[in-house]
Order: structure tokens, then sequence, then C-alpha cells
């Protein structure tokens, strides 16, 4: 078996390809690993995106404390073929909208939407994006 660095490329083709993810956040000097469902984004300008759906809990607690995170994604092909992305980034809460138009998804009040590697748009288009990319799939 051959292991080597992957291009900068094939990581985002991974990271585009998978929902699955593994979220590191960190608190007081304590690492915590959690798997999640993200979306993956990329703009036509800036950087790109994952977008996640969570409650509140430790992860958003710890993020909002520490804003540096980990993802790790691997894509599986047979016990000697795999592939395996870590990318570093920082949490950013997209916080809840006011009352939607008609046409737009309801605002959760429950939840909290965020991302991982974030670019520039408004908070509201950013989080309508994100539920968008998200409702597409059927676990998250």
């Amino acid at each position: 078996m051959v292991i080597r660095e992957m291009s900068k490329d094939e990581c985002l083709r991974v990271l585009a390809g998978t929902r699955l993810a593994r979220l590191a956040c960190a608190s007081n000097n304590q690492p915590y690993v959690v798997p999640v469902y993200l979306a993956y984004h990329e703009p036509s300008i800036g950087e790109a995106c994952l977008y996640g759906y969570t409650t509140l809990g430790q992860k958003v607690e710890w993020m909002r404390a520490n804003p540096q995170v980990c993802v790790e994604v691997d894509e599986v092909m047979s016990c000697t073929r795999w592939m395996s992305v870590i990318g570093f980034g920082h949490y950013e809460e997209l916080p809840d909208m006011p009352e939607p138009d008609v046409g737009h998804p309801p605002a959760r009040q429950a939840g909290h939407y965020y991302e991982i590697v974030p670019d520039e748009p408004s908070q509201a288009a950013e989080r309508l994006l994100a539920y968008q990319l998200l409702q597409t799939q059927a676990l998250w």
C-alpha cells in the first residue's frame, strides 16, 4: 500500500462527495469529536464552506467558547484503498432569522445552523443557503 498526500482538488472532491464527517472541537484543553452531517458549498468567490445544523449542546457551547475546529471525512473503497481528508477552520453560528417571508423555510428556534470556513455574504442569506443545502439530504 502506498500512502501519498492528496492535492487540494482531490481533498475538495472528497469533501463535496460526503455528508458524514467527524467534527473536533476543544474546551479547556479537552478535545471532543462527534459525528455530524454536513453540506459542502463552494461559492464562486471565496473559500469553500461546510454547513451543519444542530441543537444546543456540548459541541455548540464548546465551539462558542473556542471557534477553532477540525473536520475529518473519509472515503473507503476497500481495506487497502481509502482516502482521508482533514480540514481546519472556525465555527461561525448563523443566528435565528426573523419570521420568514412566504417561500422561505421556517425559523428554527431550537436549532443552530453553523458553518465552518465561512465566506462573507449576509447572515440571513447564509442561513437560507445552509438550509437549502442541508434539506437536499435525508439525514440532517
